[in-house]
């Protein structure tokens, strides 16, 4: 290959991402060489004369050709932040998004510093959510559920040593009295609607689990009214507090369903102002 420098590496990668990435081919390859090397865009300016061992090129080149087959960068790289956590990042559980932060602050907030809730992630995927709640909240007692072997091989890699405990379950089968009772119910679950897919990107579609996206068209809120049956049967404790992940299209869907279902709830929106959370309680 002969000596290349940092600054010739990140033009062959762009090189590498153009055909497919066209104008964002240039970010793309920064972000790829930052988050390999766990560098800034600082130390690319600095350091892009320096010569680059010929190992480290080729595994960079690699994973650049794995980028222009539209994996997801994180995938690619092995790891993703969330909630200022870094997380390892595997194909068998979704990859975190920052809307998601954004559930997990509504869930601290509404704690307000209370010590040892009872909390349960329904359908955790990568185990995101479960981890970040251990460590942002007061000595909890956290369970995360899903009914996925591969995405809770994933989690295990994230909540070890938090005391999360890990659970396999289908949330569409299992009873209230099997999961216990909890202060603390949150869920982010599949609420992509199957005629969504044509507006999604190769890199979700081709690479992230569908199980954990997609709901048939004819019953879009399977999942929540199923969640929200099991805590008026008890998996909610009186008082405690109801946490979803929504689809921005549906909020008045959910807020009708959750008001049938007899709680208060409200949709809230996310950073970029969709309709992204719903917070409920029991009346």
């Amino acid at each position: 290959m002969g000596q290349l420098s940092v600054l010739d590496l990140r033009r062959k990668v762009v090189e590498i991402l153009t055909p497919a990435m066209a104008d964002e081919a240039q970010a793309a390859a920064r972000a790829l060489i930052c988050e390999a090397w766990r560098w800034t865009l600082t130390d690319i300016a600095l350091r892009q004369q320096e010569i680059v061992d010929d190992g480290e090129c080729q595994k960079i080149l690699d994973m650049a050709a794995r980028m222009a087959a539209h994996e997801p960068l994180q995938y690619v790289v092995g790891h993703c932040d969330f909630c200022g956590i870094e997380f390892a990042a595997r194909p068998g559980a979704l990859i975190p998004r920052p809307e998601t932060e954004q559930l997990v602050e509504q869930v601290v907030r509404w704690a307000g510093g209370r010590k040892g809730l009872r909390v349960i992630d329904v359908g955790t995927g990568s185990g995101c959510i479960a981890a970040s709640l251990a460590v942002m909240l007061d000595e909890p007692q956290v369970t995360a559920l899903d009914v996925s072997d591969d995405a809770l091989a994933v989690a295990l890699l994230n909540v070890r040593g938090l005391g999360v405990t890990l659970r396999k379950a289908d949330i569409l089968s299992t009873s209230a009295d099997e999961l216990g009772q909890f202060d603390i119910v949150v869920s982010n679950p599949p609420y992509v609607m199957n005629s969504e897919r044509k507006s999604m990107s190769p890199n979700v579609l081709d690479h992230e689990p569908a199980l954990a996206l997609f709901v048939p068209d004819s019953d879009p809120l399977v999942f929540y009214r199923r969640i929200a049956n099991l805590c008026r049967e008890g998996m909610l404790a009186d008082g405690g507090g109801l946490f979803f992940e929504i689809n921005e299209a549906l909020g008045p869907q959910m807020r009708q369903m959750l008001k049938g279902m007899y709680f208060a709830t409200d949709i809230r929106k996310d950073y970029l102002g969709k309709a992204r959370m719903a917070v409920c309680q029991k009346e």
